[in-house]
């Protein structure tokens, strides 16, 4: 009678422990977009950079989340200036409107990308550039 007790216990644990680690999401990967901007000169031609996914994960679904990914180049105040999205390596290029980038501040968002699977790429944004005028 003990045994078939102590039976029942190590299995009434061990479901538990198993319905535990079962029911804990998985956490998503974190987005890290950087900017550039393409100076030659005074003028600003254009801006380019390159979006990373950070966390602990296999490889191959950090790099989902860094190919094809929509990145929109936006001016404070003003509004968005242009999108492109990423190739293979997690780069990008947008062009100014018009001949050279209006002076101001600028920065570069990536929304949120679905994964196969429990993952998902978070949203990410760069940090703030300045443009600055003749």
């Amino acid at each position: 009678m003990k045994k078939m007790m102590l039976i029942i216990g190590v299995l009434v644990v061990s479901l538990g422990v198993t319905a535990a680690v079962q029911a804990k999401p998985k956490s998503d990967f974190k987005t890290k977009v950087t900017i550039k901007s393409d100076n030659s000169g005074p003028y600003s031609e254009g801006f380019t950079g390159k979006v990373r996914a950070k966390g602990p994960g296999p490889a191959g679904l950090k790099r989902q989340c860094k190919a094809g990914r929509r990145v929109t180049v936006v001016l404070r105040g003003s509004g968005p200036v242009g999108s492109d999205v990423t190739n293979r390596r997690g780069q990008y290029a947008v062009p100014a409107r018009g001949d050279y980038a209006e002076p101001g501040r600028y920065f570069a968002k990536a929304k949120r990308k679905s994964l196969r699977g429990p993952r998902d790429c978070k949203p990410g944004k760069s940090r703030t550039i300045t443009v600055a005028g003749a």
